[in-house]
């Protein structure tokens, strides 16, 4: 994972930038490449600024979580256990965002910075494995705004 922030930054450094921009206006992409290079440079930015961060031990994240909403699927699959949709909220707002992809971690942590919507996905049934994307799953969505966070099941989520 070093080894992608390190390219990340290589390319930023470097002319690389300015090549690849010559290859993806040949390809007709040249509209989205400015847009492409100003996330690189914000990510890159963002990761060395939380790694260096990350060293000091006082490190705490808390997500503002705004109004809760909880969708009628999840208000069934989570009958019986409110306690946890609590405990999923806090892991949540605490930076623990459950079974989510090393991609969508690294998301979230600019998305902090950056004020982007931040996700978690967590089990319905702990017991049972989860990919963050399955029927045992639970996502929790924070706005980009941080006015609302909704628990919601995968297949509630409207695009």
């Amino acid at each position: 994972m070093i080894y992608f922030w390190k390219y990340i930054v290589a390319i930023i450094e470097t002319s690389v930038v300015t090549e690849r921009a010559l290859i993806l206006q040949q390809s007709g992409v040249r509209e989205n490449l400015r847009e492409c290079v100003l996330y690189l440079v914000l990510m890159s930015e963002t990761i060395i600024s939380l790694k260096a961060n990350a060293s000091s031990a006082a490190r705490v994240i808390r997500v503002p979580l705004g109004q809760i909403r909880i969708t009628p699927g999840v208000n069934e699959a989570l009958a019986g256990r409110p306690r946890y949709a609590g405990e999923l909220l806090k892991r949540h707002q605490s930076g623990d965002w459950g079974c989510i992809s090393y991609a969508e971690r690294m998301e979230n942590l600019a998305g902090l910075k950056l004020g982007w919507q931040i996700m978690s996905a967590y089990p319905i049934d702990s017991s049972l494995p989860c990919t963050g994307h399955d029927d045992n799953t639970i996502w929790i969505i924070t706005e980009a705004d941080r006015s609302v966070t909704t628990l919601l099941l995968p297949g509630e989520y409207h695009y």
